[in-house]
């Protein structure tokens, strides 16, 4: 059996020269090519120091940046070294980053529309209830991309999708793989508007292809390495 590398399937023109197994900077290796958001000074403060900064090690690499890459770079360089406690650090987290998933707006509750009709079918009281209610929580888990939020080189994780899509919800801020499959069976038995959301959220899956060879395992750069 021949194996092929990763590299070589792009030097051959099978996946995307953009495509690249795992980005390499100096002697170290990182699953993306953000120094903010999968490498670097502040990356390795943030997430290692004691007592940490945030309970949840995803909500700084879902933070897009206030101000353009280089900035950021440079205040966090006017920090004194090394910081003694978290106190300097949150202040220029907060001076510099945006919360976790403000790239990411709410469609309006009144624009997306519902045609659940299996639902006067269910005998079971509870289990008709059930369905209600999740049926009503789709509306609260789609999103869209708001570019705007993003200045001109500003730095974020968040993989730009063109077309309105549903999250997993929670930490989960963006679109995933696998969770598309049971989002799909979901959407397309809920109706309305949904069906076309499912729509997009093919489409939006077929664009990572184009992009990048593949479905990443979620819309994040640090996922642009996993399938």
């Amino acid at each position: 059996m021949v194996l092929i590398s990763f590299t070589s399937l792009v030097a051959l023109g099978f996946l995307p020269s953009g495509v690249v197994a795992i980005y390499h900077y100096g002697n170290n290796s990182a699953p993306c090519d953000s120094p903010l958001f999968c490498f670097g000074p502040v990356l390795h403060d943030v997430q290692m120091g004691q007592p940490r900064v945030f309970d949840d090690s995803k909500t700084f690499v879902d933070m897009p940046t206030r101000f353009p890459l280089k900035k950021v770079q440079d205040a966090y360089e006017q920090l004194p070294v090394p910081l003694r406690n978290n106190t300097l650090l949150q202040r220029f987290l907060k001076d510099h980053f945006v919360p976790a998933g403000s790239e990411l707006v709410e469609l309006a509750d009144w624009s997306l529309t519902t045609n659940a009709s299996f639902i006067s079918s269910i005998k079971n009281p509870i289990i008709e209830e059930f369905v209600q209610k999740t049926v009503g929580k789709w509306a609260n888990l789609t999103r869209i991309f708001n570019e705007s939020v993003i200045c001109d080189q500003c730095e974020g994780s968040f993989v730009p999708i063109k077309r309105p899509f549903v999250i997993a919800g929670g930490r989960f801020r963006e679109p995933y793989c696998w969770d598309s499959y049971w989002i799909l069976q979901g959407l397309l038995r809920t109706g309305g508007s949904f069906t076309q959301i499912s729509r997009n959220q093919i489409e939006n899956l077929l664009d990572n292809v184009e992009d990048y060879g593949f479905v990443p395992n979620g819309g994040r750069k640090y996922y642009l390495h996993r399938s």
